[in-house]
C-alpha cells in the first residue's frame, strides 16, 4: 500500500461505494435468508473500503518519507543514468533545496541527497536560497537545465522513480530565476565543464 496510497485511497473509497449502494439495494430485498446474507456482505464491504481508504490517507498525508527498500530500488535505477554522455564522464549534478522550509521538508530532500549520492549522482544541499529563486512548489520539483539533454533525462527519471512509491513529484524543462542556463553569455564560452550545464535544482515544496 506505501508504494502507491493514492491509488488505495481511490480503491477504498470505490470499494466503499459499492458496499453502501449494495447495502441500499439489499432493503428491497424480501426478508429472509437471502436478504440477510446480502447486508452482511455488503457490511463487511463497507467495513473493508474504510480501512483500507484510512490506512492509505494515513501514509497520503503523513510525513512523505521512502522505506529503505524504496531508496535501494531508486538508487540502483538511477545509477545508470550518472555517468552518460554529455559531458562525457562527468556525473550528473543535483543541488537540492526545500522551500518553504519545514522540518517534513528538509527531511526529504535529506532522503533525497543521500539515495542521488547511493546513484553515483555528484549530489549536494542546500547551495540555494529557495526565497532568491522566484518559485513555490507542491511536491518535489526538479527543474533540469534547458541546455542539457542529459539533465533533462535525469530530472525525468527522478520523478518516475517517486510518483510511484507515493512521492508527488514532477519534471520541469527550465531555469527558475536566479540560476544561469548554459546559453547565457557569461558561460556560454565553455558550456560543457560549467556546473550547470548539466545539472537538475530538486526542489522539495510543501506538502500536497
Amino acid at each position: 500500500m506505501s508504494s502507491n496510497p493514492v491509488l488505495w485511497s481511490s480503491i477504498g473509497f470505490w470499494i466503499l461505494m459499492l458496499g453502501l449502494v449494495g447495502d441500499f439495494i439489499a432493503l428491497f430485498v424480501p426478508s429472509g435468508r437471502t436478504e440477510k446474507m446480502l447486508a452482511g456482505f455488503f457490511t463487511v464491504l463497507i467495513a473493508v473500503g474504510v480501512g483500507v481508504e484510512h490506512e492509505a490517507d494515513k501514509i497520503r498525508f503523513g510525513p512523505r518519507s521512502l522505506s529503505v527498500e524504496h531508496a535501494k530500488a531508486i538508487a540502483e535505477s538511477l545509477k545508470p543514468l550518472a555517468m552518460i554522455a554529455e559531458p562525457k564522464g562527468i556525473p550528473e549534478r543535483a543541488d537540492i533545496i526545500a522551500f518553504p522550509v519545514t522540518n517534513e521538508a528538509i527531511q526529504l530532500a535529506h532522503e533525497l541527497n543521500a539515495i542521488l549520492n547511493a546513484a553515483e549522482w555528484n549530489s549536494s544541499m542546500g547551495l540555494e536560497r529557495g526565497e532568491d529563486l522566484g518559485v513555490t512548489v507542491t511536491g518535489v520539483a526538479a527543474f533540469s537545465m534547458l541546455d542539457s539533454p542529459k539533465s533533462s533525462r535525469c530530472a525525468k527519471a527522478l520523478a518516475s522513480e517517486l510518483n510511484p512509491r507515493g512521492i508527488m513529484a514532477n519534471a520541469f524543462s527550465g531555469v527558475p530565476p536566479g540560476i544561469l542556463p548554459c546559453s547565457d553569455p557569461r558561460i556560454h564560452g565553455n558550456p560543457k565543464t560549467d556546473p550547470s550545464c548539466s545539472r537538475i535544482l530538486v526542489i522539495v515544496g510543501d506538502h500536497p
